[in-house]
């Protein structure tokens, strides 16, 4: 037991790699809707669009993330103020259609790259799926309902402190999620914790 720990202890990040392998996939193209919001069309047949921050913030390319200390705080939106109010500017898909490159208009990473397996294994979580039919012309900021100034946001007072002795930790199943994606994101909000079930 003793050599099974110490096997796995040097990095958490091997771990989860062995535990979540990002599932085949290409890209067959993308493009900028407006800063916010990033169509990716899949090989699979699926359409999805991110939004520019969760993008800022989830990639896991070698600006974003150092074998020393798993994340580099100079790329992490809130540790380096990475303005609200800015995005994307640029989009490309490499000839081979396995990565997607995003060119951010400000911050201290130029550019961010993404394995198109990193972005398919995600999407169905925090991407948007897109009809075949929909138009691109007019993105949804669905994120919102965090910005505290929205009518879909929670108003600031109604906000709580927990304790731990009664805090009731909201739960879903994993295979839920796809469908009950809004509720999640607000539950992240407030209380500021889940407990994902059934995970494979």
């Amino acid at each position: 037991m003793q050599r099974n720990i110490q096997r796995f202890s040097p990095s958490m990040r091997g771990v989860c790699s062995l535990a979540m392998p990002a599932p085949p996939a290409s890209v067959k193209s993308a493009k900028l809707v407006n800063p916010k919001a990033v169509d990716v069309s899949f090989s699979d047949g699926s359409c999805y669009r991110f939004h520019s921050l969760w993008l800022r913030d989830g990639c896991r390319d070698s600006t974003h993330v150092l074998q020393s200390s798993e994340r580099s705080l100079e790329a992490s939106p809130l540790v380096s103020r990475f303005p609200r109010s800015a995005g994307a500017k640029g989009v490309e898909v490499n000839a081979q259609g396995t990565s997607v490159q995003v060119e951010w208009e400000t911050g201290s990473v130029p550019k961010s790259t993404f394995n198109a397996g990193f972005l398919r294994a995600f999407a169905d979580v925090a991407g948007k799926q897109l009809e075949p039919t929909a138009s691109a012309a007019k993105a949804e900021d669905w994120f919102e309902f965090i910005d505290g100034k929205s009518q879909k946001a929670k108003a600031p007072e109604t906000l709580q402190l927990w304790r731990a002795d009664d805090l009731v930790i909201p739960k879903f199943k994993h295979g839920e999620l796809p469908s009950r994606r809004r509720e999640f994101m607000m539950a992240l909000m407030d209380p500021g914790v889940v407990i994902v079930e059934d995970m494979p």
